[in-house]
């Protein structure tokens, strides 16, 4: 499929650069190890069923986990202490701006743009990531995608009764089940569930239409009888179950032809495509990466978990003010970010954004720079050429401008960061605001709550 071709050239070059600049090692140290002083990458590709698996794999120095782990720790994603497994541990080098604030070669250096290939094949291709890795022994990563983008064979099932039907890719979909709350069991404050029996690993419960944001049906079954479980992989890809969801039906298994979101929204919280259903309309294709990350509360680590003491005892909730003269573009970003959590504020130009500033400063400021009466490149010159604090507050310019000059003008001015509208993905936007506000003020974000569809 040329959609599936396309997804994978920017992960697989940036996979091959990966393993030959930081994977493997210099010429003397590999005959120090014993190895030859030319270093091999290889790339392997098979198809598997209704799937495509394609690995690099090089025979350089291999994962520093005790790194990344200390890294992990370092940014508040694991608690202090915390000795997770090295599949947890390997999700971590995926995460938006997992190394830039760290020293450590050996982790940065696999960091840096590793979340552009976990967006390009999770996210808009719906596949999963392996990563195998032995110390001394390289490392081999694996991207698993769809042979074909055009139909999807998924798990039909309603989140609660009467809401519209949503799709689980089925490669995503260990099995089905029943659950009873009695069966479960409270795990520092979180249900969780054995459901291979007394001694297996325990995975969290989650309800669907929560996770989803979707309103309370009458009578929620929170302490009824046995209800229909989707239990989903792992989402680094691993074997086993990682989340069991609870669903209100199960209707069907299926095979429909899908469409992904365009721009401007390009993707949703917790949803990749749409589908035309055979009988009953349309219905919305889930990403069950997603789905099992918010059901451990991955994407919403503890402020506890932080390492800096300013951020354990700041309760809060940052404000982001919005200055755009597009009202397209002010009603999208507002959404997403009210949708996690964040006070939002609007300007609609540069010279309405100073006077909101003056009069009640915010914590960032996300501007356009094409504006009426003062643009986003006056109005950064304007704060930064103002006393303390207010000359450090952190601005992220989104905009249309895609040239590295015009990006180049931006930063010179000293915005912080620079998104193009035209390669908008609300997960980088999520994250560099994030990073800006932990960096430049020390407050981390407010704690995120599953993004919804609200109706």
């Amino acid at each position: 499929d040329r959609a599936v071709l396309d997804g994978l050239r920017d992960p697989l070059l940036h996979l091959v650069r990966n393993a030959a600049d930081h994977g493997i090692e210099p010429p003397d140290e590999r005959v120090a190890a014993g190895k030859p002083r030319s270093g091999t990458i290889t790339l392997r590709a098979a198809l598997i069923g209704r799937q495509v698996s394609v690995e690099v794999q090089d025979d350089g120095a291999g994962l520093d986990w005790e790194a990344i782990r200390k890294q992990a720790i370092e940014q508040g994603l694991l608690a202090a202490g915390a000795t997770p497994d090295e599949a947890t541990l390997a999700g971590m080098l995926f995460r938006p701006g997992f190394s830039t604030r760290t020293e450590i070669t050996t982790v940065s250096g696999r960091g840096v743009g590793l979340d552009v290939v976990r967006r390009n094949v999770q996210m808009l291709l719906g596949g999963t990531i392996q990563v195998r890795s032995a110390p001394g022994g390289g490392t081999m990563i694996r991207l698993i995608v769809p042979l074909t983008l055009a139909t999807v064979h998924g798990l039909l099932v309603r989140a609660t009764a009467g809401a519209p039907p949503l799709i689980f890719p089925l490669g995503a979909v260990v099995r089905t089940a029943r659950f009873r709350p009695a069966d479960g069991e409270q795990v520092s404050g979180r249900l969780v569930w054995r459901p291979d029996g007394p001694g297996s690993r325990p995975v969290p419960v989650a309800r669907l239409h929560r996770l989803l944001g979707l309103p309370v049906p009458e009578g929620d079954p929170d302490d009824s009888e046995a209800q229909p479980v989707v239990l989903l992989a792992p989402a680094d890809g691993s074997a086993g179950i990682g989340a069991a969801l609870l669903v209100a039906e199960v209707l069907d298994e299926i095979e429909v032809v899908v469409r992904g979101f365009g721009p401007p929204v390009v993707r949703l919280p917790f949803l990749t495509a749409v589908a035309r259903l055979p009988e009953s309309g349309l219905g919305l294709v889930v990403n069950p990466t997603d789905l099992v990350l918010a059901a451990e509360g991955v994407s919403a680590p503890s402020v506890a978990a932080a390492p800096r003491p300013v951020v354990a005892v700041v309760h809060r909730t940052p404000t982001v003010l919005i200055v755009d003269d597009s009202v397209t573009t002010r009603t999208l970003e507002k959404h997403i970010l009210e949708s996690q959590g964040y006070r939002v504020r609007v300007a609609l130009n540069g010279r309405e954004a100073i006077r909101q500033i003056e009069n009640e400063p915010p914590d960032l400021v996300v501007s356009d720079v094409e504006m009426p009466e003062l643009d986003g490149i006056g109005l950064t010159e304007w704060i930064r050429a103002q006393p303390p604090p207010l000359a450090r507050l952190p601005l992220l310019l989104v905009t249309s401008l895609a040239s590295e000059a015009d990006r180049m003008r931006g930063l010179d001015a000293g915005a912080d960061g620079y998104i193009v509208k035209s390669r908008f993905d609300q997960r980088e936007l999520l994250a560099t605001i994030g990073r800006l506000l932990r960096d430049r003020t020390g407050a981390p974000p407010p704690p995120v709550r599953p993004a919804g569809v609200r109706r």
